[in-house]
């Protein structure tokens, strides 16, 4: 049979105040016990001293010896003996059971004394983790508790009434919602600040009335949160959003004069180029046999510098136009749209041989136009550097880089140094000459602008003449 492990707990004066299960019982057990044995021995004593008493009144009224008298009474006097006897019985087992009703009732106020001091404790505790600053109030507004978080927060205002201690006034607010929680028996809330330590703060107050058993409202609760941190925050996104709007405003000025500047490139500088393009080119055909040499030789230099003119206006255009283009957002299957742009590529030049690498069901959410302009950009770039190299390969694909999910176009073409990687966005700007490789410097800008707006990343990692490699993240 298992031992029963019995403990106490004392106070610092070595008064015992608590004790588990089982010594109470044996306490119990113990006190009925001995409250009995009293009884019996008080019962037996009574008894004595009666019939002792008896015995001594009679020897002298009667005559006889104390004996005599004790040990032979006459049938009368074992009768009033008897009865007397039962009447003191009867007497002790009422006693005995007042006294057991007393226990009882001591018993069953000490288990509810106990089981109200854990609920005080465990309620303390409730309102001590809480986090928010708790007090309850009376009917006239004096405070009768704070836990921790609101000593903390608004002081140690035991015993003063809440309009006096932290908003300095002689009576009660007239919004008071405490008031109105006694009034109507429901919560409110309100926010309002709060004068602490000689500092302004914001607070969130949250009233509910306090009832008894009876339903009658004998008291009110009332949280308080500091806001004043949220309150900040909430202006400093209001200056935020007030910035964001200047911003706004200045974007869509911008906006106007780049769609101003695109009217101008597409109109005012198109036409002049064109016909001074088409007029050298005129030239060249029909009196180029009147030039000499040096002559002949500045004529065609106007018409390839017209010629890249007019590239470098289109490009210009192009990326005008994704720029103000309005985003749709889709599904895309960008392993059969690469597939596409790689057809479109080895229809263009079928005497090419090139080994593509795509990986399939490669899905994202984008512009399906602005996404193929990506592609035919990073897919025309490697289709381009990789025209002097033997046995050529371009890879499309998917991989994590930085815990970020992104896609990649990788060739084995001529490359670049890293320690230029920074200028391969840049507009107009080129790593490699046009003798070398023709370009206009624009695409890679357009696809990080693409990309820009659909909220990702471009970054490319390379190794002169061993090939490059473009990341995109959606």
């Amino acid at each position: 049979m298992a031992e029963v492990i019995r403990f106490f707990i004392f106070d610092l004066h070595m008064e015992r105040h608590y004790m588990n299960g089982g010594n109470k019982e044996k306490k119990k057990s113990q006190n009925a016990q001995n409250q009995g044995i009293l009884l019996v021995f008080l019962g037996l004593c009574g008894v004595l001293f009666a019939f002792v008493g008896e015995a001594l009144i009679d020897m002298v009224f009667e005559g006889g010896t104390f004996f005599q008298v004790f040990l032979s009474p006459s049938p009368q006097k074992m009768a009033i003996r008897a009865l007397f006897s039962g009447t003191l019985i009867l007497f002790i087992l009422y006693i005995a059971s007042i006294w057991r009703k007393r226990d009882l009732l001591e018993n069953s106020l000490q288990e509810a004394l106990e089981v109200a001091c854990i609920e005080k404790n465990k309620s303390e505790a409730i309102l001590e983790v809480i986090g928010d600053a708790i007090s309850i109030q009376d009917l006239k507004l004096n405070i009768l508790y704070q836990n921790r978080a609101h000593l903390d927060l608004m002081g140690n205002h035991l015993g003063e009434a809440c309009y006096s201690a932290y908003q300095k006034r002689e009576t009660a607010c007239g919004d008071c919602h405490l008031l109105q929680s006694y009034e109507d028996g429901l919560p409110h809330r309100r926010e309002s600040a709060a004068l602490v330590r000689d500092e302004i703060i914001h607070v969130e107050i949250i009233s509910t009335p306090l009832c008894d058993s009876s339903g009658k409202i004998v008291a009110g609760i009332e949280s308080v949160r500091n806001i004043t941190k949220r309150k900040e925050t909430e202006q400093s996104i209001l200056t935020l959003n007030e910035v964001l709007r200047q911003k706004t405003q200045e974007l869509s000025a911008l906006n106007h004069d780049l769609k101003a500047f695109s009217y101008s490139l597409s109109h005012d500088l198109k036409t002049p180029l064109t016909i001074i393009y088409g007029s050298s080119q005129v030239l060249h055909d029909i009196y180029s046999s009147q030039l000499d040499e040096t002559g002949v030789y500045l004529l065609e230099q106007i018409i390839v510098a017209g010629e890249r003119m007019d590239q470098l206006l289109d490009a210009m255009l192009q990326m005008a136009h994704h720029a103000q283009r309005e985003m749709k957002l889709e599904t895309i299957n960008l392993s059969l749209m690469t597939n596409e742009i790689v057809a479109t590529q080895r229809a263009n030049a079928p005497n090419r041989s090139i080994h593509y690498v795509i990986a399939d069901k490669i899905i994202c959410q984008g512009d399906p136009h602005l996404i193929r302009s990506v592609l035919e950009n990073l897919l025309g770039n490697a289709w381009k550097y990789t025209r002097n190299t033997q046995d050529p390969v371009i890879e499309f694909g998917r991989q994590v880089r930085d815990g970020v999910e992104c896609c990649f176009v990788r060739d084995n073409g001529a490359g670049f140094d890293m320690e230029k990687a920074d200028q391969l966005f840049r507009p107009f700007h080129r790593l490699h000459t046009q003798e070398e490789f023709e370009g206009n410097g624009v695409g890679l800008t357009t696809a990080q602008q693409i990309i820009h707006r659909h909220g990702g990343r471009i970054w490319a990692e390379g190794k002169k003449r061993e090939g490059a490699t473009f990341y995109f993240s959606l």
